[in-house]
């Protein structure tokens, strides 16, 4: 592509003047950090230029593999003014940030919260603190 300023343009205003670009990808890392994945819908024009990015919240996302096993096909349900009921997007259609993809067959296509590496430590912690409690009684 010779001319990379309509892309350009919608990586910095994501949302137009809805929210400023900062906001909107500081959102998406907050997002993906703590729940894995991130999501957002890419409006196109008529030519196939970007001229908008949606941030989706994770609830309203259902993932699928195709029948191929060859694409990710979204499921995305919205409920708001602009739109309401379930919509179908494929791959070239959404940005998918995922975290800590963990490779295994049910999981290989979504991203694990990092929190998640802490959630035996935080037990023992508990536990531990429980034990010195009950001793100290």
């Amino acid at each position: 592509m010779t001319n990379a300023q309509p892309i350009t343009d919608v990586l910095n205003a994501p949302l137009g003047n809805l929210m400023s670009g900062f906001s909107v990808w500081q959102a998406m890392i907050v997002q993906m950090m703590l729940t894995g994945n991130a999501f957002a819908v890419i409006d196109r024009d008529t030519n196939g230029y970007p001229v908008r990015i949606e941030p989706v919240p994770n609830e309203k996302v259902t993932v699928a593999l195709d029948d191929y096993g060859k694409d990710l096909t979204y499921t995305i349900h919205f409920d708001d003014s602009q739109r309401s009921g379930d919509f179908l997007y494929d791959s070239s259609e959404i940005i998918h940030f995922r975290c800590t993809v963990s490779g295994e067959s049910d999981t290989q296509y979504m991203g694990i919260p990092p929190i998640d590496s802490l959630l035996n430590e935080i037990e023992v912690q508990d536990l531990s603190s429980k034990l010195a409690i009950s001793t100290l009684r």
